[in-house]
């Protein structure tokens, strides 16, 4: 097949949010532009390095005979899929109760004499397994990524200092799901036919 630059693509999130999550057993969408269960809440602007795939291979370890011989090569560890990015909206309720727990978040509203408040009590508790849901676009393309099953850990905290944003690294780890599915990846590409 020859080369093509109608398939190259680079990614940006929608306007309507790149990153989002919802609860365990939430309807998960089965293509790129269905609109998505009410359920699922963005998390509102991530930093400039966007979304990062990263993970390990699997990994085999050979078995040798006596002599040297290798007489089999045995799977040690299934490989491993992760997204990182870094959430910048921390006055956002959905970003603080992804980051320390929903119940650990309480939200007053904004009045005409004081702004929107969060308290937020960190514990420390574990993030819970949810949905994940990344939706990106360029030009007339479309892309999502759907994690049926994903566990959040929180990476780090960004420095507070006037120079720049802060914000929470987050790393997720996509568990497989009941038909052993980590990732479901839909494309859609804009070269429609006359």
């Amino acid at each position: 097949m020859a080369q093509n630059a109608a398939n190259v693509a680079a990614a940006s999130p929608l306007v309507s949010g790149g990153i989002l999550a919802a609860p365990k057993g939430t309807a998960l969408p089965t293509d790129e532009s269905t609109a998505l269960n009410a359920a699922f809440k963005a998390f509102g602007y991530a930093s400039e390095s966007g979304l990062e795939p990263s993970g390990d291979g699997a990994s085999r370890k050979d078995i040798k005979a006596w002599g040297g011989d290798v007489v089999a090569s045995v799977l040690e560890s299934k490989s491993i899929r992760k997204f990182k990015f870094t959430l910048v909206e921390v006055f956002n309720a959905e970003t603080a109760k992804l980051a320390f727990g929903p119940g650990n978040v309480t939200v007053t509203a904004a009045t005409p004499t004081a702004g929107t408040k969060l308290a937020i009590l960190d514990k420390g508790d574990e993030p819970v397994e949810q949905e994940y849901v990344f939706d990106m676009f360029y030009g007339g393309k479309k892309m999502r990524i759907v994690v049926p099953v994903g566990q959040m850990s929180i990476l780090s905290e960004s420095p507070m200092v006037d120079s720049d944003l802060m914000g929470y690294e987050c790393e997720i780890t996509c568990l497989p799901d009941a038909s052993g599915v980590r990732t479901y990846r839909y494309y859609a590409n804009d070269d429609k036919t006359a």
